[in-house]
């Protein structure tokens, strides 16, 4: 097993094959955010330098104004912090397990929020944005 991605219930239940859905209204613009918590699977594997970001166009899906950014923590961020969260950026999740440790019980977690502005044309609807996890992983010495 490696690293998943799970719901904000802590379900055993993996997303990581799975979707994630919002309704957004184009119309007047909306904002979608949604708590995601990160977990390892396997205590036999410990990971280290983990990033999270999405594969998406870069910036805001050129001149449309649609855009995507990423938060670490388990509070929801306020409108400051999310001013503050660059588009399109890479988030770093820290450390989980050690050396002589897999961790599997710990859930890391982040939050995505998709903004839609007012008059978003439906042409410009992307249903094909995903997670990008990069990390480095090594075998747990008991």
């Amino acid at each position: 097993m490696a690293l998943d991605f799970y719901d904000d219930s802590n379900a055993l239940a993996s997303i990581s094959s799975g979707e994630i859905r919002e309704s957004m209204n184009a119309t007047v613009g909306s904002i979608s955010e949604t708590k995601i918590y990160i977990r390892n699977d396997d205590t036999g594997t410990y990971y280290t330098n983990i990033s999270v970001a999405i594969n998406q166009d870069t910036g805001t899906f050129g001149a449309s104004g649609f855009s995507i950014k990423l938060y670490y923590g388990s509070r929801q961020p306020t409108e400051a912090e999310w001013d503050a969260a660059p588009v399109n950026t890479a988030i770093s999740i820290p450390d989980i397990g050690i050396l002589t440790a897999g961790d599997n019980t710990t859930f890391h977690p982040f939050w995505i929020r998709a903004f839609c502005p007012a008059g978003f044309s439906l042409s410009q609807l992307r249903t094909d944005i995903s997670f990008v996890c990069t990390f480095q992983d090594h075998v747990v010495v008991p």
